[in-house]
């Protein structure tokens, strides 16, 4: 598998188009279904605000429910410091040897 180029800006951009792409969606659904324009703006607007009242509570959920916030994670992918073993003691106090 190839490594992915990921970064914050990215990602962040792309969560801003993805949400645009859902407030067009949802405010053109309102307009089919009721006919009115305002109200179509006012459900988009109020339905958007409280999903991001609840993304945040459910991430805050998830972090602090302590067997929630084990699940998918994996241990570091770096490698664990190096540990220096004890020096070797000298077979002999004079460093002489039988």
């Amino acid at each position: 598998m190839e490594p992915t180029n990921h970064s914050v800006k990215r990602s962040i951009l792309k969560s801003i188009t993805w949400r645009i792409i859902g407030i067009l969606l949802l405010g053109g659904l309102t307009w089919v279904f009721t006919g009115d324009i305002g109200e179509s703006i006012a459900i988009t607007l109020v339905f958007n605000a409280i999903r991001v009242f609840l993304y945040v509570a459910h991430e805050e959920a998830w972090e602090r429910w302590p067997r929630l916030a084990r699940v998918g994670r994996r241990p570091s992918l770096r490698a664990p410091p190096p540990t220096l073993a004890p020096p070797a003691a000298p077979a002999h106090a004079s460093g002489w040897t039988r």
